[in-house]
C-alpha cells in the first residue's frame, strides 16, 4: 500500500478513488495551504462540489484546539477552524456528509475523551449526527446532513471499523 511504502500524499487519491467507481473532485490538492489566504481558499470551493458529496478535510493536525495563541505557536494553517467547517457545511446539499482527519492527544489515556469532546462540539456546531472512527492517535470525525445519510454513514463506518478492528463512536443526535 502507499502508506506502507511511505507515499503519504493526498494526491494519490486521484487514482485510487476513481478506480473504486467513485467520482472524485479534488480541491487545490497541489497548493500549499497558507494562513493569509485561508478565507479565500474556503470561499472558492465550488458549490457543485458540495452537492450529494462526502466532503473530506485533511488538515495537518485536525480541528482547532486550545487558544488562538496556542494554534499560532503551532502553526494556524495546520488546523481546520470550526467557522470554516460550518461555512462549507452550510453550503453543502442535504444529501452530503463531512469527514475531518484528526490527530488526537499524545496522552493515550485522554484520547477517548478527546474524540467524545470533538463529537459533541461538531454535533452542536452543525446540528447533526456525528460519528468517529478512532485508532491509536488518529480519528476521522464525520457528520451527515440528514437522517438517511446518517444511517448510511453509520453503517459504512461500522463496517470499516469492524474490518480494521478499530473503535467507532457516535455523538448524540442534535
Amino acid at each position: 500500500s502507499s502508506r506502507e511504502a511511505g507515499l503519504r500524499d493526498i494526491r494519490r487519491l486521484r487514482d485510487l478513488i476513481p478506480s473504486l467507481g467513485i467520482s472524485f473532485m479534488p480541491y487545490r490538492d497541489d497548493d500549499w495551504f497558507v494562513q493569509r489566504t485561508r478565507r479565500e481558499y474556503f470561499d472558492a470551493v465550488r458549490n457543485d462540489h458540495l452537492e450529494r458529496s462526502v466532503i473530506f478535510f485533511d488538515p495537518d493536525t485536525g480541528l482547532q484546539t486550545g487558544s488562538e495563541k496556542y494554534m499560532s505557536r503551532e502553526g494556524p494553517e495546520k488546523y481546520l477552524l470550526y467557522s470554516e467547517l460550518f461555512s462549507i457545511w452550510s453550503r453543502a446539499s442535504d444529501h452530503s456528509a463531512v469527514v475531518v482527519y484528526q490527530h488526537l492527544q499524545q496522552n493515550a489515556k485522554k484520547r477517548v475523551d478527546d474524540v467524545e469532546r470533538r463529537l459533541v462540539e461538531v454535533g452542536a456546531l452543525l446540528k447533526a449526527s456525528t460519528f468517529a472512527v478512532r485508532w491509536q492517535d488518529l480519528a476521522f470525525i464525520a457528520a451527515a446532513r440528514d437522517e438517511k445519510g446518517a444511517s448510511r454513514l453509520r453503517f459504512a463506518l461500522q463496517q470499516y471499523a469492524h474490518r480494521l478492528q478499530v473503535a467507532v463512536s457516535e455523538g448524540v443526535s442534535q
